[in-house]
């Protein structure tokens, strides 16, 4: 019997609770998200390059943090925090580590628990929100093309 996948409405196996290509997606993003949470504290911190360089010296001294890496960040880790509380609440599971990664990484243990939620697709959701903005906040801004 083939049933139709909450997240996208494609074709999935009986006994699952999502397609294979988005529980896919998921992991990759819980896999990608420690890596994502070190770069957003170095753009944080402005050690990166997030411009293309081509302005000069600006008139006004600028922030010494970036403030949409900050935010992302913080979007990131609440996100993943709060699933962490909300899988917590049913009892029989360890306590996560507060940092971003360490979230990420227990989610990604517990992902089953995760799929089984109730709210799930709400939690999936989020978590690929959140990864977006965060992958958004560290990219590079495109070149401008003039035709």
């Amino acid at each position: 019997m083939t049933l139709t996948c909450p997240l996208c409405g494609g074709r999935m196996n009986t006994g699952r609770e999502t397609c294979t290509p988005c529980d896919d997606q998921l992991v990759r993003d819980l896999a990608d998200i420690p890596d994502l949470a070190h770069q957003l504290d170095l753009t944080e911190t402005r050690q990166t390059r997030t411009g293309d360089g081509n302005g000069g010296r600006p008139a006004e001294t600028g922030l010494t943090w970036d403030e949409r890496a900050r935010q992302a960040h913080d979007q990131l880790t609440a996100v993943l925090a709060g699933w962490v509380r909300e899988l917590l609440r049913t009892g029989g599971l360890p306590a996560a580590r507060p940092d971003t990664g360490s979230l990420a990484r227990w989610l990604t243990t517990h992902r089953i628990h995760l799929l089984r939620h109730a709210a799930f697709d709400e939690a999936v959701g989020q978590i690929r929100q959140a990864v977006k903005q965060a992958r958004w906040a560290i990219d590079l801004p495109p070149d401008t093309w003039f035709a």
